[in-house]
């Protein structure tokens, strides 16, 4: 597996997990028993700032290149509009239907960025590292631990 095929193995894999634990926030919002927690709140806010900070850079990227067509350009304007919504409005939405929606709009536009992107293109987009990626795996830990009746500090 080359640098971009981890990378890119990465990002879906953040987003599965991303998706699997906003739906089982809505369902504990739907079961009278749910427990609540603030770790779900954690994970959903860190979630929500590196796919905001992925789609602010796909944006910027795909904005200026001259290769797309009208469509893919109505594509990007339109999602530019809805990341500005979505910002503002993330202290008031659910976060994990933020999560769900910004996990959405990135991967729609890694299609359409991964026929022109570089490897030094994808390494700025994705905002992957170590540290995301520890950061990422320790808050999910922490919250299937408190979801599962194991509670870790």
């Amino acid at each position: 597996m080359n640098e971009l095929q981890l990378i890119r193995a990465e990002l879906a894999t953040q987003r599965r997990h991303a998706r699997d634990l906003a739906a089982s926030h809505a369902r504990d919002l739907n079961d009278k028993n749910s427990f609540t927690s603030d770790s779900y709140d954690k994970y959903f806010t860190f979630i929500l700032a590196i796919e905001s900070r992925r789609a602010a850079s796909h944006l910027e990227r795909l904005r200026s290149r001259s290769d797309l067509s009208v469509t893919e350009r109505g594509v990007i304007e339109r999602y530019a509009g809805e990341l500005e919504v979505l910002r503002a409005e993330r202290a008031a939405v659910d976060n994990a239907r933020g999560v769900t929606r910004l996990c959405d709009l990135s991967t729609e536009l890694e299609a359409i960025a991964e026929s022109r992107y570089g490897l030094d293109d994808w390494r700025r987009a994705a905002h992957i590292d170590a540290d995301s990626i520890l950061e990422e795996r320790r808050l999910r830990k922490q919250l299937h631990a408190q979801i599962h009746g194991h509670v870790s500090n």
